[in-house]
């Protein structure tokens, strides 16, 4: 059962009303009980749903909109993000339950909103309305369960639109007629190196994002992966993450996953496909969970061969094949197709074909949902007990699987209510303090937009000898830090930890 099967069904019901009115007397809620039953405890906003599923394993069949939505969060398939065929759940009104109202996402629009098929719905009444009808929503979504459908064709939404992507091999002689002709645009923020694994910021990122920027162009970021594990793909996020809070992003942020070069010889290039598949849904978890929309970049063959293309494939997919011919892997968003030759580029810049449609879709998402999650809280800290325990869950009655030892250095991703999640697992905040450091060795340190020491262009400013500041992050001999409402890097040379 495909996601386009339900919604013929859905399409199908459109107009089916209970009868009488106010009775919740309809054929589904005959179907679920059994029996013909009416009465105020009977709504069947979750009945209608499961009716959609009855042939299938696919969901929870349940009259219960919180039995059902909680089931997809058991089977891990609970998105914030929506998808033709997700199961919609909503929050109306005041009542103490944490969603109360579902139905099937029929289309994602260009705008951000969702056009749904619903029972017991109606234009005066968004939970409670004794109708099957085609809604459009944009507010009080709690988030999205999804089937675990047969894929059928790419999810498509709205027509085609061609953008193009570009790093430092790219040259652009006229940004004017860029932004006039290509709005859209990928660009590399960066790249692991194939050999001696340095994280390093693409030499043209700066100069690229801000000439797109100056024009209102609409950008999504890539970077290029050559992680050997989960802790280097952790790494990496956190560095995009924090390379691009001073910029708007409005496409999804894609790792690149392919070979580092014709010899296969990256120090990435022989891992298992077990572990590139781990390396991957690291990086794309922290992208979610710091408020940007996750993608992959890879080709149709890697796809097929290097990963495990169904434990990613609920990421946003880019899929490279160089063909008059779209690409047979069962789901993607874009398709880059080839190059093309442009009067404003001095050579050939790489085209795609997105069929998704991206309008500031990259906001932070708050979750009303009472269970505990992670959210983003990326800084660096040091241990103040003797010995910390570090936890595989958010709890003492989890498993210890490690310790971290008094005055180490931890760098923090998220946190899930007082506790904080490292590289290594969870470990109790209240025994982490904020990691700061003091300016030495100089008269003055230089405060940058980039860890690129070379670009004089980037420094913001020079702060004193002596000046307090908070480390956010620690990376490849750079500090990204805080002072007062700036963030910046600096060498971390010139910085002794407190």
């Amino acid at each position: 059962m495909t996601a386009n099967d339900i919604i013929k069904i859905a399409q199908s019901e459109i107009g089916t009303k209970e009868s009488p009115s106010n009775s919740n007397n309809v054929k589904y809620n005959t179907w679920y009980y059994g029996k013909a039953v009416s009465g105020s405890a009977y709504p069947w906003c979750a009945v209608f749903v499961s009716w959609l599923f009855k042939s299938t394993s696919l969901i929870k069949k349940t009259a219960s909109c919180m039995n059902m939505a909680q089931w997809f969060k058991d089977n891990n398939r609970f998105y914030i993000t929506p998808q033709i065929g997700d199961v919609v759940f909503y929050k109306f009104g005041t009542n103490n339950r944490w969603t109360n109202h579902t139905g099937i996402v029929e289309k994602v629009n260009s705008d951000g909103s969702i056009t749904t098929i619903e029972g017991n719905t109606s234009t005066t009444s968004d939970d409670n309305g004794g109708c099957v009808m085609e809604r459009t929503r944009n507010s009080c979504i709690i988030g999205y369960g999804r089937p675990n459908y047969e894929q059928g064709t790419a999810t498509v939404v709205d027509s085609a639109t061609k953008v193009i992507d570009v790093s430092h091999h790219n040259t652009v002689t006229n940004w004017d007629k860029l932004a006039q002709e290509r709005p859209n645009i990928i660009i590399r923020i960066g790249y692991r190196g194939s050999s001696n694994g340095t994280i390093t910021l693409d030499n043209k990122f700066v100069e690229n994002i801000t000439q797109a920027e100056n024009r209102n162009m609409n950008v999504g970021i890539y970077f290029y992966d050559q992680s050997i594990n989960e802790a280097e793909a952790q790494e990496q996020a956190v560095w995009v993450v924090n390379s691009l809070k001073n910029y708007k992003i409005t496409y999804p942020i894609y790792i690149d996953s392919e070979y580092a070069n014709k010899k296969h010889n990256g120090r990435a290039d022989g891992i298992s496909k077990e572990q590139r598949t781990k390396n991957i849904i690291t990086f794309c978890n922290i992208i979610n969970n710091n408020g940007y929309k996750a993608g992959v970049y890879a080709s149709q063959s890697w796809f097929n061969s290097m990963v495990d293309f169904n434990s990613i494939k609920d990421y946003e997919i880019w899929c490279a094949k160089y063909s008059t011919e779209k690409p047979s892997i069962s789901k993607y968003e874009a398709w880059q197709y080839g190059s093309e030759n442009y009067t404003w580029a001095s050579a050939a810049i790489d085209t795609s074909y997105f069929y998704k449609t991206y309008n500031d879709t990259n906001t932070v998402v708050v979750n009303t949902n009472t269970t505990t999650a992670d959210i983003p809280y990326v800084t660096y800290g040091k241990i103040t007990a003797h010995s910390l325990n570090i936890r595989n869950k958010p709890t003492t009655a989890s498993n210890i699987i490690g310790h971290y030892s008094n005055n180490d250095y931890v760098q923090i991703l998220t946190k899930n209510g007082t506790w904080f999640k490292t590289d290594k697992g969870y470990i109790s905040s209240k025994y982490v303090t904020q990691a700061n450091g003091v300016i030495v060795n100089c008269k003055a340190l230089n405060m940058r937009k980039t860890n690129i020491s070379t670009d004089k262009g980037n420094i913001i400013c020079s702060l004193p000898v002596n000046t307090i500041l908070n480390i956010v992050q620690a990376i490849n001999g750079w500090y990204l830090v805080a002072y007062g409402n700036m963030q910046a890097y600096c060498s971390s040379k010139y910085v002794k930890l407190l």
